[in-house]
This record gives structure tokens, sequence and C-alpha cells, in this order.
């Protein structure tokens, strides 16, 4: 089955944001071993799985608007500026792709560790002095981490690139 990449129209059918290739190009640019994967079926697979996490993992955090009801992905966009820069309502940015590859390569070196069934690390404690913090994750709603994804999209979405929030409580 062929990969169905957005173009920036909106397409009702899109199933990723890039293309096997442009996945090669990345992985070569940034160093990460594709070239054993002789299979763009592989490389297909594992952009769809990414695409269907990256917009449901970011989608409510992208910045703008949907241009079109019928679009099967959460880009393109209306209203986004990236450093002062609108970016065009039939734009995919570059910076999108790159976080799209990067979650795509953790797909292919393991499959399902984007959305895996086991929770996130339980409890993390510091103390120092007298001040200490406890963080409790893999509750309702915790997340896996993924700070390489996170700092490409900054700018794309709301939020910046922090994905932990906590609320301080008086003993």
């Amino acid at each position: 089955m062929t990969l169905i990449v957005e173009d920036g129209t909106g397409l009702p059918n899109a199933e990723s944001y890039e293309t096997a290739s442009g996945f090669r190009a990345y992985g070569l640019k940034v160093g990460l071993d594709l070239v054993a994967i002789d299979d763009d079926k592989k490389l297909e697979q594992a952009l769809r799985r990414a695409t269907i996490w990256l917009d449901g993992r970011y989608g409510a955090r992208f910045l703008g608007c949907c241009t079109s009801s019928t679009q099967a992905l959460q880009w393109p966009r209306a209203g986004v500026r990236y450093r002062q820069t609108v970016i065009g309502s039939h734009e995919i940015p570059d910076r999108l792709r790159a976080a799209l590859c990067e979650a795509a390569w953790r797909e292919l070196s393991s499959p399902g560790a984007l959305s895996p069934d086991a929770p996130a690390t339980k409890i993390k404690r510091d103390k120092v002095g007298d001040v200490e913090t406890e963080f409790v994750r893999g509750a309702a709603g915790a997340h896996d981490e993924f700070p390489a994804i996170d700092l490409l999209l900054v700018g794309l979405i709301t939020g910046g690139a922090a994905a932990y929030s906590g609320r301080a409580v008086r003993a």
C-alpha cells in the first residue's frame, strides 16, 4: 500500500507528513542508521504509526487551526507564525517533518516505543536541605518523554518544550 503524504492541500486521506525518501535523507543528515533497511514498506509503516502518535500527542497543542474540516491530519494549519514569520496555510513546516522523522526512528527501532502499554516511571523524589520535591508519573494522562521531539516542535506548539508541570503544597 503506497504511503499517502500530505502535500499542503489538506488531503482527506493523508497518512504522513514525510516520504520514505525524505525520512532517509533526514536520517543521513543527522546520523540515523537507515542504510540497512532496504525495504521502504518498513519505513512507511513507521511513518504511519509515528504520524498517528504525533498528531494524537501534540494535536491539541499545535498553534493555529486546521485549514479544512475534511483534512486527515493536523497540518496544514492557518494562523501559525514561527520566528515572526507566517507559515503559509499550505505549508508543512520542516521542523514538523523532522519531529516526525525522530518519532518514526524510535518506532522503527522498537515498534510500539511511542505508545508503550507500561506507564512511565512512577515516582521521582529530590531533596535538597529542607526542601523536598516529589513527582508522580504514570498516573492518568502521564506520557513517556521525548525531549528531542518536543524541542523540534518548539514554536509550533503551545507551552514550548516544557512537558512537566506540578504544584507546590505547603506541609
